[in-house]
């Protein structure tokens, strides 16, 4: 029997369907057209383009970064504490051995308003976790390879902490 998948970070699993930050965030549940693909492991996105909604396993090796931010300060003692920070995990995933033509596809991910990382439950439902993309220039392939690498980095909802 196939696992789900999961995001793996370093304080442990991170469960993006049944964590309580992502409450009144996830999308409406919807099933993959390919049955059983979004079961390898790795990151399946889907993006609103030109041409409709496309969907890709980004199935290569992923990293996890974490960000934390101040959402308000106040001076005590002469010093300057956090009133509440936010973090978010900022995740870049991979693919390789794309054609030129799946390339330029897969790059339209890049300028996409809407972007969804498809999250399965334990019954195998998908939700949909919107994710941004910063805007930047991204690599999309070259003229001396066959075939080409992507990588994409997106971040999570933002969880806030509690206040002091």
């Amino acid at each position: 029997m196939p696992t789900i998948p999961s995001l793996t970070t370093p304080t442990g699993t991170f469960d993006l369907t049944f964590d309580a930050t992502f409450q009144g965030v996830l999308i409406t549940p919807t099933t993959p057209s390919v049955p059983g693909e979004c079961r390898t492991p790795g990151a399946f996105l889907t993006w609103q383009s030109p041409t409709g909604w496309p969907y890709w396993l980004f199935d290569g090796p992923m990293s996890t970064d974490k960000t934390v931010s101040s959402r308000g300060d106040a001076r005590q003692a002469g010093l300057t504490l956090a009133t509440q920070k936010e973090s978010a995990y900022v995740i870049t995933a991979r693919t390789s051995g794309l054609t030129a033509e799946q390339a330029e596809a897969v790059a339209t991910i890049y300028d996409s308003v809407a972007v969804y990382l498809l999250a399965p439950d334990k019954d195998g439902v998908f939700h949909q976790v919107p994710v941004t993309i910063d805007p930047g220039t991204f690599p999309v392939h070259t003229s001396r390879s066959a075939t080409h690498t992507l990588s994409v980095t997106f971040t999570l909802p933002a969880r806030r902490s509690q206040r002091r």
